[in-house]
């Protein structure tokens, strides 16, 4: 009867601890993948020339500045 119950708690051992492992490791991925907050991407919809429709324009803020300047 040990011998069973110990069997059991080895296996569930050998089976819970790579689970963890894995689910540490996609954590720390998904964390990785994260844009900072400068490299995000900022969506505007413009005007368009000829059209009701607007057009949607993504850039980052460092180059939604930029064309802010060279528009001025």
């Amino acid at each position: 009867m040990k011998s069973i119950a110990f069997s059991t708690l080895a296996v569930s051992l050998l089976v819970a601890v790579p689970a963890n492992a894995y689910a540490q490791d996609d954590k720390e991925q998904t964390e990785q993948v994260k844009p900072a907050k400068e490299d995000r991407k900022i969506c505007k919809y413009l005007p368009r020339t000829g059209s009701r429709l607007e057009q949607r324009v993504c850039f980052t803020k460092k180059q939604w500045e930029q064309v802010e300047e060279a528009s001025r």
